[in-house]
């Protein structure tokens, strides 16, 4: 069975879940990992404790939505948007935009997911699994009893077959063929020769 994921450009990468040792639900950054000295949100006061600046406000509102989900174990995502995303139009055509990272995302208004992006304030990809906070990562997330929360969004990385929903644009389309014609006369010319 061969599974395909998507990189999702999301920012920061949150670690978040049930402590298997104390059953309390926590939120925090990589650093959940250090060694010497974890930095693990389990209220907000423990996330005063261990994160300032920009990071202090976004791991609370993690810590606010996320403990709303029936996390089990732990998992790590890339935070997408922390309110819903502006409406913007693009080539004629409404959509959600947003730039977690480097990356800037678009969903049509009218699609599956721009319809539950309108809906949430909260957007997040988990795509890894660990057994404890000593490690033991595994491949992939199971978040399909994640998505009943009002106004959080979640997904796994897994790639779904989107043929026939996602298309090119016509000035990509254009390019393409132009693309397309530039092989095909190459060939040609080297079969004429």
């Amino acid at each position: 069975d061969t599974r395909v994921t998507v990189k999702w450009d999301g920012a920061p990468a949150v670690i978040c879940g049930k402590d298997p040792q104390t059953g309390q639900f926590f939120v925090g950054t990589k650093s959940v990992f250090n060694k010497t000295t974890p930095k693990i949100g389990y209220n907000e006061d423990f996330i005063d404790f261990h994160y300032e600046g920009a990071i202090n406000g976004i791991l609370k509102q993690c810590y606010r939505e996320l403990s709303k989900l029936p996390i089990e174990g732990i998992l790590q995502g890339d935070l997408l948007y922390t309110s819903t995303p502006p409406l913007v139009t693009i080539s004629g055509k409404r959509g959600y935009r947003f730039k977690p990272n480097t990356i800037t995302y678009a969903a049509p208004v009218d699609s599956k997911l721009g319809q539950e992006i309108a809906e949430s304030k909260f957007g997040i990809v988990f795509h890894t699994t660990y057994d404890s906070l000593d490690g033991g990562a595994s491949f992939g997330a199971d978040v399909s009893g994640l998505n009943k929360v009002p106004g959080v969004w979640v997904d796994d990385a897994y790639f779904t077959d989107d043929t026939g929903t996602v298309t090119l644009t016509e000035d990509e389309e254009a390019e393409r063929r132009q693309q397309e014609f530039k092989e095909k006369s190459i060939l040609l010319a080297e079969i004429l020769d």
